[in-house]
C-alpha cells in the first residue's frame, strides 16, 4: 500500500508568494512507515519538550519564522539557527529513505482571488492524487553523489 502525503504552499500574501506550490511524498507503507515514524518520533524526543511530545506534528512555517505553542517567536530558546536545524533533519528525511517526491507549481498571477485559489488548490490536489493513482510503480533514485 502506497500513502501519499500533499500539501501547499504559496496561498496567503501574494506579494510575499507569487507561486503556488502543490507537492506530494509517497511513502510505502508495507516497507517504510514503521521505520519513517521511528525516525520522526527520535527528532521530537531530541528537540520538543517531554511535555508537548504527544501528538506534536512539525509546521514549516513555525519553524522557518517563528510560532505555535513550541517556536513562540522572539524565545531565545529557539533561535533560528535552532530550528533551521531541525528543519534540515526532516528535510534529510526523503533522501534517506529513497522517498519518491513531487510537485507542481502555478504562478499566482492565474487565480486573482482568494477564494479561487484555494478551489484550485484542491482541484490541483485532486487531479494530482488521481494522475499518481494511475501510474505504474514509481521509480525513483536519489543521487547522493
Amino acid at each position: 500500500m502506497r500513502l501519499v502525503s500533499v500539501d501547499e504552499a504559496g496561498i496567503s500574501n501574494k506579494a510575499q508568494e507569487p507561486v503556488l506550490v502543490v507537492a506530494a511524498v509517497i511513502v510505502d507503507a508495507d516497507k517504510q512507515f514503521v521505520a519513517l515514524e521511528r525516525q520522526i518520533d527520535n527528532i521530537v524526543a531530541r528537540h520538543i519538550p517531554q511535555e508537548h511530545q504527544a501528538g506534536f506534528v512539525f509546521h514549516a512555517s513555525q519553524l522557518f519564522n517563528g510560532g505555535g505553542k513550541i517556536f513562540t517567536r522572539d524565545n531565545a530558546a529557539w533561535p533560528l539557527e535552532k530550528r533551521l536545524a531541525i528543519a534540515d533533519e526532516l528535510a534529510a528525511i526523503p533522501a534517506r529513505f529513497h522517498l519518491p517526491l513531487t510537485m507542481t507549481f502555478v504562478p499566482r498571477a492565474e487565480f486573482p482571488s482568494r477564494r479561487n485559489i484555494e478551489r484550485s488548490t484542491r482541484m490541483l490536489k485532486r487531479r494530482w492524487l488521481l494522475t499518481l493513482l494511475h501510474l505504474s510503480p514509481v521509480q525513483f533514485r536519489w543521487n547522493n553523489g
